[in-house]
């Protein structure tokens, strides 16, 4: 083969970008023998997308929407109408995009995404040879500028006990938490509160995460109003379970803390048809199989990916001979930590990888696994132009 190598190299290795910033990395492939070019360039582009089907009544109706947030073409070679022959080595051809500031978080779920990606081709005369790196957008959600994410939150419910025949009594469950507002990783405080007053045992008490994912689409058919629909996917994912049960007329009281796991923040801004919310769902379920259902009551929070600075008082400083009094970064250290935005690859992809619409799987590229280019063969470096390049072979 010519090409022993094409892959794009992004300047952050992990892929991870804010909204905003600039894209910065290299184009480089390496050529074992002469190849004739035609043209060099790099396509970026960040589109949403939603599908889903519904089956009714023998029909099947298909609803699908885009979005499109970047479609922008870096030419970084271009031989006009002919072709150029490139020795044998290796090539650096750098490039900066500019990120819109209004463009969403990446997001990938079961009826749609939100995905970036670059795309580099090499125009031969005959045929076009690709290489493709899959990149992570940040549109941050700052908890500091919406008013009810530092509020504490409560939610109760008081429902009656059914057997088989008759009422068994009821049940009030309740759930606090100290604030509404929070980011992947950090520490929900929470309380669940549950009288038993019933002839029935609870088995369990369990806290959930909900993620509500909201996709909105229009009809392929014929017949179409040309109205929008929309489909929600709701996600549970288990926080808490207690592993005891509640005796009949007994009353507990539940303080636990839970670590958030990565998700993806609340609403999704800048996106117009994907939207997420969540939900905490604490819930009860009786012992007795027999018994009908469970009780439980759900109450929104934000995740964002800036956390709530929360006022902080400091009680008073004893002074005593040669003391040093402590300064605000010592007595409360992780205030400043939690300024700094969170990790957010896993929160969208778990890792940063390729999927077309088709599902396969795209070239991406390893920096553990980066070749040198510093061997035997020489490198090319080259400013991106549309004007035919002057090379200049380093040994």
């Amino acid at each position: 083969m010519k090409i022993a190598q094409f892959y794009i190299s992004l300047e952050r290795c992990n892929g991870v970008y804010d909204a905003g910033e600039k894209l910065t990395g290299q184009v480089i492939f390496k050529l074992n023998k002469p190849l004739d070019v035609k043209r060099i360039y790099l396509h970026c582009e960040g589109k949403a997308k939603s599908h889903w089907d519904v089956n009714k009544d023998d029909s099947n109706k298909h609803y699908k929407a885009t979005e499109n947030y970047i479609n922008e073409i870096k030419i970084l070679y271009d031989n006009g109408s002919g072709v150029a022959e490139f020795p044998a080595g290796s090539y650096v051809y750098p490039f900066m995009i500019n990120l819109p500031k209004s463009i969403p978080s990446s997001f990938e779920g079961r009826k749609g995404y939100i995905r970036y990606l670059c795309k580099a081709y090499i125009d031969r005369n005959w045929k076009s040879e690709e290489a493709e790196h899959v990149f992570t957008v940040i549109h941050h959600l700052d908890l500091n500028n919406i008013p009810t994410a530092r509020e504490p939150s409560i939610i109760q419910k008081e429902e009656s006990v059914e057997s088989c025949c008759c009422e068994e009594g009821t049940v009030f469950l309740q759930l606090k938490i100290e604030k509404s507002g929070f980011v992947p990783g950090e520490t929900i405080n929470f309380t669940i509160d549950c009288h038993n007053n019933s002839t029935v045992d609870i088995g369990r008490v369990s806290l959930d995460l909900l993620q509500n994912v909201t996709y909105q689409g229009y009809s392929d058919s014929l017949f179409s109003s040309g109205s929008p629909k929309y489909h929600t996917k709701t996600t549970p994912l288990g926080l808490f379970e207690s592993g005891e049960g509640i005796e009949s007329h007994k009353y507990t009281s539940l303080k636990r803390s839970v670590g958030l796991p990565a998700m993806p923040p609340s609403k999704l801004e800048g996106c117009s048809i994907i939207t997420t919310e969540y939900e905490l769902s604490v819930s009860t379920l009786k012992a007795d199989s027999g018994l009908s259902g469970s009780i439980g009551c759900n109450m929104f929070i934000l995740i964002g990916t800036v956390p709530v600075r929360m006022p902080v008082t400091h009680g008073p400083v004893i002074r005593r001979p040669e003391s040093t009094v402590l300064s605000p970064d010592h007595i409360n250290p992780i205030i400043k930590h939690l300024d700094a935005p969170p990790s957010y690859e896993e929160c969208v992809l778990g890792t940063v990888g390729s999927k077309t619409d088709q599902g396969a799987s795209g070239a991406s590229y390893d920096p553990t696994s980066s070749p040198s280019l510093a061997g035997a063969s020489p490198v090319v470096t080259v400013q991106p132009s549309t004007q035919n390049a002057a090379f200049h072979l380093q040994d």
